[in-house]
């Protein structure tokens, strides 16, 4: 990958994906394009050597022509050359000539850099994209590891204190002979005659 460095990022992502719809449908525009000037160029072509055939019955017919033209009008040389004279095939030719050298430069361009980088960047950006997402994967995997560690060490420690409590409570109910307190008989029942001890 020539050029910036692109940071791979979702809306980089999406960024060259539209890059390269635009470019790919410029390249098929072009290519349309340049297939069109083709068939004109070939078409003009074909005018050019007819009417280079033609030149010469056409020059011998045209010095005839204009040796009559001379003995009836004088000489009009000058007149002629002062004039607008367009060879318009050949003009429509080279004007053509140089759109489609123009057009093909594009199309090449397109076809053989624009879109190759582009499919490069778009490549680049999705290996960065899954290496970060294959790394948060791992951060939560260990994450959620050390959550579950530190709950089990807390529910054990949780187990641990009620255990030493229970422990701490049977010692202290029952009495000096061994006998446990009756916890009902420091409340008076005489006054209440429902509840049953």
């Amino acid at each position: 990958m020539s050029g910036a460095i692109v940071a791979p990022t979702r809306m980089a992502l999406t960024m060259y994906k539209t890059k390269r719809v635009g470019a790919k449908k410029g390249y098929e525009l072009l290519k349309k394009k340049s297939d069109a000037l083709k068939v004109r160029f070939r078409d003009i072509m074909k005018d050019i050597a007819r009417t280079k055939g033609n030149m010469a019955d056409q020059g011998s017919s045209a010095f005839f022509s204009l040796t009559q033209a001379q003995y009836a009008a004088g000489d009009f040389r000058q007149q002629v050359l002062q004039g607008s004279l367009t060879a318009s095939v050949r003009t429509s030719f080279i004007t053509l000539d140089e759109a489609l050298k123009v057009t093909n430069r594009r199309v090449n361009a397109l076809e053989n850099v624009t879109i190759p980088r582009i499919e490069a960047i778009l490549a680049y950006i999705n290996r960065e994209l899954d290496e970060l997402e294959r790394e948060d994967f791992t951060r939560l995997k260990k994450v959620q590891g050390s959550k579950r560690t530190a709950q089990a060490a807390a529910e054990a420690a949780e187990e641990a204190l009620h255990k030493a409590a229970a422990a701490a409570g049977a010692r202290s109910s029952k009495s000096e002979g061994g006998f446990v307190k009756d916890v009902t008989a420091q409340y008076d029942t005489a006054g209440d005659s429902d509840i049953v001890f």
